[in-house]
């Protein structure tokens, strides 16, 4: 039996579309915030990619998907080297793995 992970999603594994090619199913998920982060667009190569940041004045907006230990690896697959994963606690006050920024 799997282990279940909430992940906080802020861009592109909001889409159906996108969680279908990359966990394999979709997923409603729930609404919820990030306090304290703002969403930049960083270039990479010739892509874009959003990605939070530290910033006290701001908000993020996203989803919360409830994934298996199995998905959950599919999406750090997904999101390389660019992100860190960590557990940060949303407004509702639930805790859940957020991809950073790490552009470093």
């Amino acid at each position: 039996m799997s282990n279940f992970e909430d992940v906080f999603v802020y861009g592109s594994l909001r889409d159906s579309r996108v969680q279908k090619a990359v966990i394999g199913r979709k997923i409603t998920g729930e609404n919820d915030f990030i306090d304290g982060y703002r969403v930049e667009n960083a270039k990479i190569s010739i892509f874009c990619f959003p990605m939070i940041i530290p910033d006290d004045s701001c908000s993020v907006e996203g989803l919360v998907l409830n994934l298996t230990s199995e998905e959950l690896s599919k999406v750090d697959d997904f999101e390389k080297v660019h992100y860190v994963r960590k557990i940060l606690t949303l407004r509702s006050g639930r805790e859940a793995w957020v991809y950073e920024g790490n552009l470093k």
